[in-house]
């Protein structure tokens, strides 16, 4: 049977939960819906390889040190980056992929340049509000999104698409999952002024 994770607008029908499933288990439950259903999506495109993740490093949320909120969107929050600490522990349990292609030395170029010249912040991290994440439907479609954001970004290289440069370690359908792309400091509108 099928229970009904919901909230908003509508409903996502989340399998193998019973009825009176407690958020925690609608959430569990909702990871993996949306793991299959992004696998089935990405496999749809030749642009996503398997492979296009191992050159991106990993941080742990614990490594980040959070400056202000730059933007609310639909589903996530965007704060800058102010610091980033590298704890041992986390680079002692990588992937397999992540040890191979000098993860470390990506991480520890990021954490070394996370601030430009003057103090202001190169990186932002995305990652879903507290509200998504206690809808078990937005959450479903929050996750998937991210997910989906992190493998395209990490496939394509062009000057006008905002680029990835880390992503969260461990369970990419976990609530707290997040990107870590670089800072913008102009808009559209800012260079359609200038």
């Amino acid at each position: 049977p099928a229970s009904k994770a919901g909230g908003g607008g509508g409903s996502v029908k989340v399998g193998g939960t019973k009825p009176g499933a407690s958020k925690e288990q609608l959430i569990k439950a909702g990871a993996d819906f949306a793991r299959k259903k992004v696998g089935e999506n990405l496999g749809k495109y030749e642009l996503i390889k398997d492979d296009n993740l191992n050159d991106v490093p990993q941080f742990a949320m614990s490594e980040l040190k959070l400056g202000k909120v730059l933007g609310r969107g639909g589903f996530g929050v965007v704060n800058e980056i102010m610091g980033i600490t590298i704890k041992d522990d986390l680079a002692s349990s990588k992937s397999p992929e992540m040890a191979d292609d000098g993860g470390d030395e990506s991480r520890a170029f990021i954490a070394k340049h996370c601030l430009r010249e003057g103090g202001d912040a190169r990186y932002a991290i995305k990652y879903l509000s507290d509200e998504i994440k206690a809808d078990p439907a937005q959450f479903i479609q929050g996750i998937m999104d991210m997910n989906i954001e992190t493998n395209f970004l990490a496939a394509i290289e062009h000057p006008n698409i905002i680029k990835q440069r880390a992503y969260a370690s461990g369970d990419p359908f976990d609530p707290g999952y997040f990107i870590v792309l670089d800072r913008l400091y102009d808009t559209l509108e800012d260079d359609e002024v200038s």
